[in-house]
């Protein structure tokens, strides 16, 4: 049984990326999507030592050591911010199924928080699928209006890191 006691979040490293990678491939069998497209879209959600290099990247790890969580961001382009305010990208927030529930994605949203605040980042951007809009929004997040559907990502969410 897992519990969200004993968590551990912190940076990533190259040598993480192999269970961070498989972490993602368990958060995405849950999504609601057939399953063929979930294991034709898996290799495109996973991480190399290259993305290290360019993203920050959290880890989740529980008492044992096993990796359970993961999240990724970036600076967000001001063109896809609410008013072009300056923030970060959420590029994705990965747990393991047998410990959702547990307050882990909740704990490395907190991180993404803590990182805008400190880069005096009016929020954090996360473009989510279909399945995960009730997390956001059960964790306060924003949905963001589509304005140009040609460019808008439909499932938008904003946090704005001053009220959170």
């Amino acid at each position: 049984m897992h519990t969200g006691a004993g968590i551990k979040i912190r940076f990533a490293k190259d040598s993480d990326l192999e269970q961070a990678n498989a972490v993602i491939a368990r958060a995405i069998m849950t999504w609601d999507l057939p399953a063929r497209t979930r294991r034709l879209i898996r290799p495109l959600y996973q991480y190399d030592e290259h993305d290290l290099r360019h993203l920050t990247m959290m880890v989740a790890e529980n008492a044992s050591g096993d990796i359970v969580g993961v999240a990724t961001w970036e600076p967000a382009n001001s063109s896809d911010t609410p008013g072009g305010r300056k923030g970060l990208l959420l590029h994705g927030i990965y747990v393991s199924p047998e410990c959702h529930r547990f307050g882990i994605g909740g704990r490395m949203i907190e991180r993404a928080l803590h990182t805008a605040r400190r880069a005096a980042c009016a929020g954090v951007l996360a473009k989510s699928n279909r399945s995960a809009r009730e997390f956001y929004q059960a964790t306060g997040w924003q949905l963001l209006k589509v304005e140009n559907p040609d460019r808008d990502y439909p499932y938008r969410f904003w946090l704005d890191s001053r009220n959170a």
